[in-house]
């Protein structure tokens, strides 16, 4: 036998919760950081697509499809944890030192 969730809650609940949890703290960043990165992205794919380096294209989406499949699990191992596990900075911050 397993133990309950949360006070009863369903998996699916603690999942949406865990969701907009992330969300927040996403939002919560500093918008200068968020703007850096963004322009740091921005160029790596325009110099991607500049010089038609395929072999770069394929680390990129690679990496891409990783970043993501990370975020997704760090969401649903903190739903069933504690969906407020996630607004710990070294439980969400660790997603970017894992690669």
């Amino acid at each position: 036998m397993g133990r309950k969730p949360f006070g009863g809650q369903k998996y699916l609940d603690l999942l949406r919760e865990s969701f907009k949890e992330g969300i927040r703290v996403l939002l919560s960043m500093k918008k200068g950081f968020m703007l850096v990165m963004l322009v740091i992205v921005a160029i790596g794919i325009i110099s991607i697509i500049k010089n038609k380096n395929h072999v770069a294209e394929k680390e990129c989406v690679l990496w891409g499809v990783s970043a993501m499949m990370m975020l997704l699990y760090l969401v649903l191992s903190c739903a069933k944890v504690a969906p407020r596990y996630i607004t710990r900075s070294d439980v969400f911050y660790g997603v970017f030192f894992s690669e």
